[in-house]
């Protein structure tokens, strides 16, 4: 699914870019930023709620977009630039 809006449990909107089912309860969660990824402090929460873990939480950005999440200490999701990204999917989804 692509652009997935949806309420967290605490009652906040999220958007989320793509949302795949991986089977069983497995899910993989795709967000794309070209930019400053703003509201990624959030990722972690979101994430949390929907029950994916970590390495199956995936920020594609280039290479700027990856240095200020790590500046701006995102936490809870993979950050890749996309030739690494589809590298991972090609080694199959953790």
């Amino acid at each position: 699914m692509v652009n997935v809006k949806l309420t967290l449990p605490n009652g906040k909107e999220a958007e989320l870019d793509a949302l795949y089912h991986l089977g069983g309860r497995r899910m993989l969660w795709i967000e794309s930023k070209s930019g400053r990824p703003a509201g990624a402090e959030r990722y972690g929460e979101i994430g949390d709620a929907l029950g994916i873990e970590p390495p199956a939480r995936v920020l594609v950005a280039p290479a700027e977009a990856q240095h200020a999440a790590r500046l701006f200490g995102l936490r809870g999701v993979s950050i890749e630039d996309a030739p690494q990204f589809f590298d991972t999917l090609a080694g199959g989804v953790p």
